[in-house]
């Protein structure tokens, strides 16, 4: 073989390996996995800030959407690595402080981080919104109430803790179908209903429904809920060439 074509030969192996190489960094780039966020209440305090990396490696900080019973774009993360959050500072030496540091557990796939205060102290709850677990045409309820609440959805009965969740499958055959929705708390050993709706399902739509202890203008302990509702992504069809 001429050298000429040693060289040729050569070139040609390490571009396919390099092509080879840059396109399994792309997979893996692209399968990063990703958190959302969202806030109980208007965020009026500092700006959330995470720290991530630029196009060219460079690490900055940016500023988190803190969206009321919204959800954010997603944000990627390292499975494994703790999520770390800064605020601005007023030191140029040190300008940027930890202002909350949270764990993601390994079964969750695809994190929504929600802040929320609990007894005046800030707490985040999280809650996995993997198609796989929280399924599209589905409830997730969640109990942030200081009591044990008794729901029946769709006929089905459950009995959650304080802080506690639980997914809650409607069969609809893809079609669209009125679901009544009641919550109950025991008053004197017996269950008295506090809320009370109908809720229209549909298969390529989901909701997070929190139930929470409030009081009314009477001052009568009350529980209320507010709703977190998405539609599954459209698929776009590409016609063929």
């Amino acid at each position: 073989m001429q050298p000429i074509y040693k060289h040729l030969v050569r070139f040609f192996v390490i571009s396919a390996l390099l092509f080879n190489t840059c396109a399994n960094a792309e997979t893996v780039k692209s399968k990063k996995p990703q958190f959302k966020v969202t806030t109980w209440e208007k965020w009026d305090s500092s700006p959330i800030l995470l720290k991530t990396k630029n196009e060219r490696g460079k690490e900055e900080m940016v500023s988190i959407e803190t969206m009321e019973m919204s959800y954010s774009r997603g944000y990627p993360y390292q499975k494994g690595a703790p999520i770390k959050f800064y605020t601005e500072t007023n030191d140029p030496e040190t300008p940027y402080k930890l202002f909350k540091s949270i764990q993601i557990p390994q079964n969750i796939k695809s994190p929504l981080i929600l802040f929320l205060t609990i007894n005046k102290e800030l707490r985040t709850l999280i809650f996995d919104l993997d198609a796989s677990d929280f399924k599209y045409g589905s409830y997730k309820l969640v109990n942030l109430s200081q009591k044990e609440i008794l729901y029946k959805i769709d006929n089905k009965r459950i009995k959650l803790k304080p802080l506690a969740s639980r997914n809650v499958p409607i069969a609809t055959s893809g079609k669209k179908k009125a679901v009544h929705c009641q919550a109950a708390v025991l008053l004197e050993g017996k269950p008295k209903i506090v809320y009370s709706t109908m809720l229209m399902n549909r298969s390529e739509k989901r909701q997070l429904i929190f139930f929470y202890s409030t009081k009314d203008s009477k001052g009568r302990e009350v529980v209320k809920s507010r709703s977190l509702v998405d539609f599954k992504p459209q698929v776009s069809k590409q016609s063929d060439v």
